[in-house]
């Protein structure tokens, strides 16, 4: 059976010749130690240090050229069934490239918006992430002008390259799922979002006009990416940590479910599953989040954060494919070979029989998980997920 068709027999909560295995992201030290070379692939420090630099230097296509080259090869050497960062590849051209202010520190300049921000990239401790910008700076009322100019900036999809998601279509479409990715705008990552969970309290009605133009855009590119032929789609936008959802499940029900909603139909009117992923414990919101929405799966699936795989497929195990969820946080990275095989035993015994699930990481496959760890979850699988599964 090929990949693809594997991932879809699962998304159809049947059972194929085995279970499909996957990887949301890996980071570039995992990657390049099982090919044998440096290559800069996921979402690490290590990788987005690479692009600014390479982007200073105008070379953001020979970047992404690169980085989908090595996942590529990865997915091919791991034999992995699925494939989803491939929306990454889209980008801007002709887009400004960051001022280096250090050697791990990048300020992004927007002037048709008025915008600025500073990202650190932290090789030592591998912290990646926005830790200012002009919103943060000046609050509500620079919020309000950076929507305003986003409403005056008409958003044209023909300023986007897809050469590089063709690409990886071109590649591995027809053997591999492909996901691309669209997602409610929710800023949960920007150094600003205490500015924006204010806004929801004191301005929703700012906070719904910013989160309706980004659907817009949102929508539009989604609708490329399906004419384009992806298998899926997946959401990245994490709404909750380790205790609980950021913010209240009102301004969750408000805000975000009419919106998930509409990028969920437009996938649906493609017949192209939709796959939600978030961090942490979503108790609070999970039947909003992920019944009504009819979105069709979940990952990250995080134990640390409480989240019961074995619970959720007696409950929603007709309704949801379940992507997940060996633990990345522990066993993947302290874990001997003996735990990380218990581990991927039990949740292939008690959540893959009748299909629906997908066997992953409770999040990537990050820089502090040791190759040879992941090498032996992904064989731990693949001879255990054979159908029918054997429980005994």
């Amino acid at each position: 059976m090929k990949p693809k068709e594997r991932v879809r027999v699962a998304f159809n909560h049947q059972e194929g010749d085995r279970v499909p295995v996957a990887a949301l992201t890996v980071d570039s030290p995992v990657a390049s130690e099982i090919l044998g070379r440096e290559v800069w692939t996921g979402f690490s420090a290590h990788q987005l240090h690479r692009r600014f630099e390479m982007w200073k230097q105008e070379k953001l296509r020979e970047f992404l050229y690169h980085k989908a080259e090595a996942e590529i090869e990865l997915c091919r050497e791991m034999k992995l069934d699925a494939y989803f960062d491939a929306a990454e590849k889209i980008f801007q051209k002709n887009s400004s490239p960051p001022k280096k202010i250090n050697n791990e520190t990048w300020k992004f300049v927007d002037a048709e918006k008025q915008h600025w921000r500073v990202i650190k990239t932290d090789l030592q401790s591998g912290f990646r992430g926005e830790i200012d910008s002009s919103i943060k700076k000046e609050g509500l009322e620079k919020f309000e002008k950076y929507v305003n100019n986003l409403e005056q900036d008409s958003f044209d999809s023909s300023n986007l390259s897809f050469e590089i998601f063709n690409y990886v279509l071109e590649e591995i479409g027809d053997e591999i799922a492909v996901f691309g990715s669209a997602d409610v705008t929710v800023p949960v990552g920007s150094s600003w979002f205490p500015v924006f969970l204010r806004a929801m309290k004191k301005r929703p009605d700012l906070v719904e006009e910013y989160l309706d133009i980004q659907l817009e855009r949102t929508l539009s590119l989604l609708e490329t990416q399906l004419k384009k032929g992806v298998f899926g789609v997946w959401g990245g936008v994490d709404l909750a940590g380790t205790n609980g959802v950021l913010f209240s499940p009102e301004d969750f029900e408000k805000f975000v479910v009419p919106r998930l909603r509409k990028i969920v139909n437009l996938c649906h009117e493609y017949g192209v599953p939709y796959v939600k992923h978030t961090d942490g414990n979503i108790g609070m919101i999970f039947d909003d989040l992920l019944i009504k929405t009819e979105v069709d799966g979940y990952n990250a699936i995080e134990p640390k954060a409480g989240m019961d795989i074995f619970q959720l497929k007696k409950n929603y195990g007709d309704q949801l494919t379940l992507l997940g969820n060996v633990d990345c946080s522990e066993t993947l990275v302290k874990g001997d070979k003996e735990e990380i095989e218990r581990e991927v035993k039990e949740l292939i015994e008690r959540v893959s029989p009748g299909g629906g699930h997908v066997v992953m990481s409770s999040n990537s496959i990050h820089s502090n998980v040791p190759a040879e760890n992941w090498i032996k979850m992904i064989e731990t699988a693949k001879k255990f997920g054979q159908y029918p599964i054997d429980a005994s």
